[in-house]
């Protein structure tokens, strides 16, 4: 048997077949337009608010963006007390024997007992294969924890493969992110986030498509359009003209390489009957397993290249399992989850960058503050200097004054013996005036060396 009987299958395939490099650069997660997303949701009635709409995220969206396929059995969001299936003790024994608390699949855990497994080459290592590949995008991409991880008893349903596909794993993955949604107080949720930014290139014209014909869907879009044109926009703001279809419906195209799908379950018994798919609605979200029927969607056939020619569908129906492949989508997932963590070390940066900023921008306000009361303190001591200096020449000048008026006494007829001078006490002030003249003359000159200097 190969993997093409797990429900995972078609998204498994549309990435084994795309060019890495370039697929890993479209569907690159930003983190803005996932939270500005989640702040539109309305936990009151269960929905995005898109401009003037409201637009529910549906099983459907995860069909046709994501290529999962099931049926209509339920798998509820919590097991009974964590219940551990049979493969999974087999599979992590040594795991769990060292564990004296719950067994958690962790995204690592995993990770690295597929790589063990993909190294074996006997016909159990193939199934685990299958069903670990399987756990490993669910923890990767479709319903990851916040702390990266699964509940383990999502592995009961893949513990007869070839029933896999009868339960609905889209409903699991709409069901888990509402349930996300509508617990968290702020816009971090767990959950298939990554849905949805494809999700609202789906439902609005805020973007063009890459690839008209790329199935599953998130082959259509590159995210990187979406954030230049969310950077200009709010989303519970958006202008009618940027809405799109409150509902996906299948094209032709899809619908016949559906059919190909569900025609190789039927041949490998897989189920007996094929339920088509319909465009309205309420038939496509009830799907129903009575007779053993089931509803899926279409085969990824669509090359990485995008263009419009005939489908390539490689390898053939019927190809085993092979590592390669395996790998390819492990190491994709991976990818994602590094890149995500990068994102996250690149906002956390750029908030310690611009608290810096601020910093200095605070530092520099208080350094203007300290330079303009110094240089007013400056100013006002070399006003009160220059007034100081002022007075001083005012002093002198009247002195002169008065030196001059004692000459010309001297000079005049009516002269006064050295005595009377003395015995005068006008005469003595001027006297003193004098010797205060030459005090104050040799001080100003001494300011002038010391100014100079």
């Amino acid at each position: 048997m190969t993997i093409r009987r797990m429900p995972l299958w078609l998204m498994f395939k549309a990435i084994y077949d795309s060019d890495k490099n370039k697929l890993m650069k479209r569907c690159w997660k930003y983190e803005d337009n996932i939270r500005e997303i989640i702040f539109s949701f309305d936990r009151d009635v269960e929905s995005f608010v898109v401009g003037r709409e409201l637009i529910s995220l549906k099983r459907r969206d995860v069909e046709l963006i994501f290529g999962l396929c099931g049926g209509d059995i339920e798998i509820p969001l919590k097991g009974v007390e964590y219940e551990i299936s049979p493969w999974i003790r087999r599979c992590f024994r040594s795991e769990i024997d060292t564990l004296k608390s719950k067994f958690i699949l962790y995204k690592n855990v995993i990770y690295k007992k597929l790589s063990k497994v993909l190294s074996m080459s006997d016909g159990t290592s193939i199934g685990d294969a299958e069903r670990l590949t399987h756990l490993y995008l669910m923890v990767a991409v479709l319903s990851p924890n916040r702390n990266a991880s699964i509940s383990p008893h999502l592995a009961l349903y893949l513990e007869k493969l070839d029933d896999a596909c009868r339960y609905d794993w889209c409903g699991y993955v709409v069901n888990m992110l509402l349930n996300q949604l509508k617990s968290t107080q702020n816009t971090k949720a767990g959950g298939c986030t990554m849905l949805l930014p494809f999700w609202l290139c789906e439902h609005t014209n805020l973007v063009r498509p890459v690839n008209e014909v790329g199935f599953p869907r998130f082959l259509k879009w590159d995210l990187n359009d979406l954030e230049k044109q969310h950077k200009l926009l709010k989303l519970t703001d958006l202008e009618a003209k940027f809405v799109g279809p409150l509902k996906l419906k299948t094209s032709t195209r899809e619908q016949k390489q559906f059919e190909k799908l569900l025609n190789y379950w039927k041949e490998h018994n897989i189920i007996t009957e094929t339920q088509s798919t319909d465009d309205n609605e309420d038939t496509q979200d009830i799907h129903s397993l009575e007779n053993e029927k089931i509803h899926s969607l279409s085969d990824p056939t669509q090359t990485s290249s995008g263009s419009g020619g005939e489908l390539n569908l490689t390898p053939e129906l019927g190809t085993p399992l092979e590592k390669d492949s395996v790998e390819v989508a492990v190491c994709y997932g991976m990818a994602n989850d590094e890149m995500n963590k990068l994102i996250l070390q690149v906002d956390e940066l750029k908030s310690m960058i611009s608290e810096k900023d601020n910093k200095i921008e605070q530092l520099k306000e208080n350094l203007s503050g300290v330079e303009n009361a110094f240089n007013g303190r400056l100013k006002e001591e070399e006003e009160q200097h220059e007034r100081e200096i002022l007075e001083k020449d005012n002093v002198i000048a009247m002195l002169r004054a008065e030196v001059e008026g004692l000459r010309s006494n001297i000079n005049s007829e009516s002269t006064p013996t050295i005595t009377q001078v003395y015995e005068n006490p006008e005469n003595l002030a001027h006297i003193d005036s004098i010797a205060s003249l030459a005090i104050v003359s040799y001080e100003k000159k001494s300011l002038e060396k010391e100014k100079e200097n």
